[in-house]
Order: C-alpha cells, then structure tokens, then sequence
C-alpha cells in the first residue's frame, strides 16, 4: 500500500508560507473481500461487494522550504509530520451485461472511507505533539 499526504503551511493571515510535507505512507496490509454477483434473465449482471483493510503503512517527515529545498532546522522534531493509513472500507456495486459464456461488460460504483493518523510536533508555540484521526470519505 502506498498513498501521499501532502500538506502545506499557512500563517495566521492566510497565506501559505512556502513550507509544505510530502508524506508517502508505505507498508503492507491485510483484507477482507466479501461479494455476490446474481444472474438475472441470462444476461444481467448485478453484484454487490464488501472490502475491508487493516494497515500497517507510515511514513515520518520534516517540512521544506519549496522556494529554496532548505529543511526544517533547530530542534529535531520542531518540524516533524507523521501520517499512518490506519483501515479502509468499501461497499461496491455491479452493473453489468453478459456478452456470451465466457465474457461481460460491467461498470463499478460505490462508496469508500479511509481512517488517517497524523502526527505534527508544534515547536514554535505550544511545544507539544498534535494528533488526530479523520476519516475520509469518497466516491
């Protein structure tokens, strides 16, 4: 599993400094897939399907000046991102047409959700970890 997580950083007025992370979360996974697909009149095809994940992809940066490449500097972690791919779900639907025995057209449809960790080291003013989860969801 690989994914990117990019990010940039803005000052109190809005405006976006020329700091940015470029995180690519990397590592395996585990899943569950889990679908039927039913036959109607011979020649239809609809099909539901079900996909879980559990991840064990994370990746740690510092931030960059996009203007110049120059790295985050001064306390160690006083400029540090980790982002982790926690789990994953989908339910997916098929629509489709049976050509002959051994063919079909079909088109897939569906919802899914991804749960992200991120990680961000506050140096300048609260000198502490931030973390949080979000759930992300598309189409």
């Amino acid at each position: 599993m690989e994914a990117d997580d990019i990010g940039k950083e803005y000052g109190l007025d809005g405006t976006w400094n020329l700091w940015k992370q470029d995180i690519k979360p990397k590592g395996a996974g585990l899943g569950l897939n889990i679908g039927h697909n039913w036959i109607i009149n011979n020649q239809y095809l609809v099909g539901l399907e079900f996909n879980y994940k559990k991840y064990f992809a994370r990746d740690r940066v510092n931030q960059y000046a996009v203007d110049d490449g120059r790295i985050c500097s001064g306390n160690p972690v006083e400029c540090r991102f980790d982002s982790k791919v926690n789990q994953s779900a989908s339910l997916i639907g098929k629509l489709g047409y049976l050509l002959n025995d051994n063919a079909v057209i079909y088109g897939l449809g569906g919802y899914t959700t991804i749960d992200l960790e991120r990680r961000i080291y506050d140096g300048w003013d609260q000198q502490r970890w931030m973390q949080y989860n979000k759930w992300q969801d598309g189409w």
